[in-house]
């Protein structure tokens, strides 16, 4: 009769054993879990923090492009303006030249 009291003391003490170490090893997976899901959703905001400023550099480029042809443009006439320049500058200087040795002659 002992032998029988102590066998199911014994498994009794082992299904306790057993329960407390499900629930450890159950409430360590729900850390586990809730950590993951933590740093997915960081993650997740990450990503949508990169595709805003993805979205405003892709913005902030297009009108440097803009800036940059209007500036090419605008560095065109210039060149332009400067050539007129120096060709109405050359003829003057001939201008010039032409009548001081009308004088000095």
């Amino acid at each position: 009769m002992w032998a029988r009291v102590l066998a199911v003391a014994g498994c009794t003490i082992i299904l306790v054993f057993a329960v407390a170490l499900w629930y450890f090893d159950y409430q360590k997976n729900l850390s586990i879990i809730s950590n993951w899901q933590k740093d997915y959703n960081s993650l997740l905001t990450d990503k949508g923090n990169v595709l805003v400023q993805n979205v405003q550099l892709t913005r902030q480029i297009r009108q440097l492009e803009q800036q940059n042809k209007q500036l090419v443009a605008d560095n065109s006439d210039l060149t332009e303006e400067k050539q007129d320049l120096s060709d109405g500058l050359a003829a003057l200087a001939q201008k010039i030249d032409t009548l001081r040795n009308r004088l000095i002659s």
